[in-house]
């Protein structure tokens, strides 16, 4: 691991010959306090958080550098950490780390979009289900209402009693029932035993079973 540093220091009016006659090579000394400081602080964090914490460093950097170099007459304004450069097998093992990383987050995304686009078939699918069955509902309420009024203004204009009119109508919705069954398209053929002499007994047989129902 390299990393670069940047040393802002000088040296106060009235400090001038302390700083210049205590230090032959004052910026070498200041690399080596700066490196002692580095050691000490460095080793001890993991790597991605030495990216995170990298104000952090400059100022431990900066206190140490401080107690160190002001007894030589130099102020330290700032460190500032200007790069971190980890070795070439490091850095691609980070790369690695956070492509692997990456492509977890994308995949638990596409499986969360994916379970949202599920979830919202499944409510208008339900939704419609439940439009479609008010519908079907609404039209066997008309169907029957219309039959009823049917059947009561039959009954009005013939004089019929309204039972005898339900058996007409239920006959007659048989025989549509045959001629329909008679021009359907389908290849399957349907053999109903029928002779004009059993029509009263099916109308019994229609009319028995409505009443059971």
């Amino acid at each position: 691991m390299t990393l670069s540093v940047a040393i802002q220091y000088l040296v106060e009016s009235d400090h001038v010959e302390q700083a210049f006659y205590s230090m032959e090579n004052p910026v070498w000394q200041m690399q080596s306090f700066v490196e002692d400081a580095i050691r000490s602080v460095v080793p001890m964090m993991e790597l991605e958080h030495l990216f995170l914490e990298k104000d952090k460093i400059s100022t431990e950097i900066k206190e140490a550098l401080c107690k160190k170099m002001q007894g030589y007459g130099y102020t330290i304004v700032d460190t500032l950490i200007t790069d971190i450069n980890p070795e070439a097998n490091v850095k691609a093992a980070m790369n690695r780390i956070n492509e692997s990383k990456r492509l977890r987050e994308a995949a638990e995304f596409e499986a969360e979009t994916e379970k949202l686009v599920k979830v919202k078939h499944a409510e208008a699918e339900s939704i419609s289900k439940q439009l479609q069955g008010e519908g079907v509902a609404a039209q066997r309420k008309a169907i029957l209402k219309g039959f009823q009024e049917g059947i009561e203004d039959m009954s009005k204009a013939t004089g019929v009693q309204a039972d005898e009119t339900m058996k007409y109508t239920m006959m007659t919705q048989y025989f549509d029932m045959l001629r329909d069954v008679g021009l359907s398209q389908n290849k399957a053929t349907i053999f109903i035993p029928h002779s004009p002499a059993s029509i009263s007994q099916m109308e019994e047989q229609i009319i028995g079973t409505h009443h059971k129902k």
